[in-house]
């Protein structure tokens, strides 16, 4: 009866020191556990050693079997990695290569991924409406480095695209780069609009009513002016078309004509302005366009107490600010009158 008092002891303690040396061995490798509802126990955090390693030895060799254990101990580990992208620079024209590249680093450490980390990655070119444009994979290659040309189409759209790459690690975040396409020709002539008029220098444009005076002049690549060339041009106030008191309908022998209409005599709105003028070449047409600076009457004036209240008796000084509608400044000149209040 003794006996079987002491291996019943000895029997729970070898099991309370079975418990602790599992508990220990999970402490030690960093995982924790948790007894859901079903009774199955789960773990949560890096793979073992010794379950790779049981993983990688039962793997069937060939004759690249030593690359397959390093790829496969690799994939098992919880590395995650990020990207940080770059471009040879932010515009391009349709037609052109865009080199793209990305340095791959370890998301906790920010060490850089080596060639023996097998880290690719996936590259989108995503377009102005999101649409996926392009896509590759890219190899990781010496020094953590991923990068990849990318042949511009010549009837590319224009827009803001953007550089998306993910490296394949499951968990991996995305990391993209914004670029510009922007498309450009050539022009076979230049146009140039001026002001010749004077305005108030001081207030910094033209008020309603003026008469303005300009200028237009066109010049080939090769300094030639386009004599006799067709002109056309509009002037607009507040989305209001302005009537033109001389216009001719084409360049003189210099390439050059004159211009001149009148502003309206009332304010329409926040007084934005515009001349646009086109001129027509031998078939070749350039256009140009020009902001008409304009003072308007209804201005937005706001008084800034230094210290925030002012102090019945004691002197103050107060700042003002004076912008139009729209909201930009405008030169101005004022009086400061004291009135006196009743009671």
């Amino acid at each position: 009866m003794a006996w079987h008092k002491v291996a019943g002891v000895g029997l729970i303690i070898c099991s309370i020191l079975l418990l602790f040396s599992m508990f220990e061995w999970q402490k030690d490798a960093g995982l924790s556990s948790e007894l859901p509802p079903s009774g199955e126990r789960r773990y949560h955090g890096p793979l073992p050693s010794e379950f790779k390693s049981v993983l990688v030895a039962s793997m069937e060799c060939t004759e690249d079997c030593a690359e397959k254990k390093v790829r496969l101990d690799s994939m098992l580990s919880s590395k995650r990695y990020m990207a940080h992208v770059s471009l040879d620079k932010e515009t391009y024209r349709p037609g052109e290569t865009a080199y793209i590249r990305a340095v791959l680093v370890d998301a906790a450490n920010d060490k850089l991924a080596t060639t023996n980390d097998y880290v690719n990655a996936k590259l989108e070119i995503k377009g102005p409406t999101g649409e996926t444009v392009y896509e590759a994979w890219l190899e990781n290659q010496e020094k953590s480095v991923v990068s990849h040309l990318w042949k511009i189409t010549s009837d590319q759209t224009g827009g803001e695209y953007r550089a998306e790459i993910t490296p394949e690690r499951q968990g991996s975040p995305m990391s993209w780069r914004a670029f510009i396409i922007r498309s450009y020709r050539q022009p076979k002539f230049t146009v140039v609009v001026e002001f010749t008029s004077e305005h108030d220098a001081q207030a910094g444009g033209y008020g309603f009513g003026d008469v303005i005076h300009g200028r237009v002049k066109a010049t080939r690549a090769d300094g030639s002016p386009c004599a006799s060339a067709a002109l056309s041009w509009k002037a607009a106030v507040d989305g209001v078309a302005l009537q033109a008191l001389s216009a001719p309908a084409q360049l003189d022998a210099d390439g050059a004509a004159p211009f001149s209409f009148q502003l309206p005599t009332h304010e329409t709105g926040d007084g934005q302005g515009s001349v646009s003028v086109s001129v027509s070449d031998g078939g070749d047409v350039e256009g140009q366009a020009k902001t008409i600076p304009m003072v308007v009457r209804t201005l937005d004036l706001r008084l800034y107490p230094e210290g925030g209240d002012l102090a019945a008796g004691l002197p103050g000084r107060v700042y003002f600010e004076a912008l139009t509608r729209s909201g930009e400044p405008v030169a101005l000149e004022a009086e400061l009158w004291e009135v006196a209040v009743a009671g």
